[in-house]
């Protein structure tokens, strides 16, 4: 206790100049008989704390001191602040802990250019939710970063995504926690296997006690990465050729389970913008586009019509036939 006080009462004075030892008290909680110790403490290891008499003195740090004990850059201590508002710090009910660190390096200040620290949170305000996500309550991350920091077994309840309604208990090694996106996985040894679990899908989740022995050579970083590339590679895939308008290929490029892997005017380029110059309606090209199934398919190009017709193979051009006769019919008898 008394270490972090005196790093405290460092870091109070870097900040703000001269204070009283009243004040000094007041702020750490203390008597000024303990302040005055600390200031001795201070003084024994070497740092230039200076005392000043009368109505307007107090403790200050010797003219040009500050504590650089970092040797951070000026740019890693940009970074470093602006993690503030850090999401996953929030998911992990770390953001006051954050919070509280970088007021330690602001007030430590940045080399060279201590205004910009101070002032870096007014210029810049980092939001890093999406517009449209759908956030999933985490109350048990903490519980499972407990588990993975102090390598113990864990009991559990998961909700697979093949049998939502039937939760299986599960005897997991966590190994590690990986956010994607708005979402938190949790890696974790299951017999012989590594598998990953959503965390918002584990429930009844208790820590046992029990440890175990992490594998030394396992990276969490290097089987997230090959885990993902499995699981892209497992996907269904149906490859479609469409003509789209530029605005059209734009969102395309934007949507989930959508892969563009080819493009192609079906005229010369300099034919394409003479005839875009001279018609209002764009000029559509030609776009092959991966989805996950041609049903799918046929949804976006009915969500994007006019600006996507469906041109290969045939299936689809009648897929989407239906889908749209069918609307019509829903909508004519509304």
């Amino acid at each position: 206790m008394r270490g972090d006080r005196l790093l405290a009462i460092l870091l109070t004075l870097q900040a703000e100049g001269k204070l009283s030892q009243r004040e000094l008290a007041r702020r750490l909680e203390v008597s000024e008989r303990t302040i005055q110790r600390d200031m001795d403490a201070l003084g024994s290891a070497g740092i230039p704390v200076v005392s000043e008499r009368g109505s307007a003195g107090g403790w200050r740090l010797m003219e040009g001191y500050r504590t650089d004990a970092t040797g951070m850059t000026g740019e890693e201590w940009k970074a470093l602040l602006l993690s503030a508002g850090s999401r996953a710090a929030r998911d992990l009910g770390l953001a006051d802990a954050l919070d509280s660190a970088l007021l330690k390096l602001r007030a430590a200040g940045m080399p060279g250019k201590p205004a910009v620290a101070s002032s870096l949170s007014s210029k810049l305000h980092v939001d890093a939710d999406g517009w449209h996500e759908c956030r999933e309550p985490q109350p048990k991350l903490a519980l499972l970063f407990e588990a993975v920091l102090t390598e113990q077994r864990i009991e559990a309840y998961y909700e697979s995504r093949n049998a939502p309604q039937a939760a299986s208990p599960r005897c997991l090694m966590p190994l590690g926690l990986v956010m994607k996106g708005s979402a938190w996985y949790l890696a974790a040894s299951e017999g012989d296997a590594v598998k990953s679990f959503r965390t918002s899908k584990l429930s009844d989740i208790r820590l046992t006690g029990e440890p175990f022995e992490r594998p030394a050579s396992f990276s969490l970083a290097a089987w997230w990465r090959t885990s993902v590339s499995r699981f892209l590679e497992g996907l269904p895939s149906t490859l479609v050729r469409l003509k789209a308008s530029p605005d059209a290929m734009d969102r395309l490029q934007k949507m989930r389970y959508t892969r563009i892997v080819g493009a192609y005017s079906p005229e010369s380029e300099a034919a394409s913008a003479e005839r875009e110059e001279t018609e209002a309606t764009p000029v559509l090209k030609l776009v092959d586009v991966r989805f996950d199934t041609l049903d799918y398919a046929a949804g976006v190009v009915l969500s994007l019509a006019p600006a996507v017709e469906a041109v290969d193979p045939p299936e689809l051009r009648q897929r989407v036939c239906e889908l749209a006769e069918a609307a019509l019919e829903m909508h004519r008898n509304a």
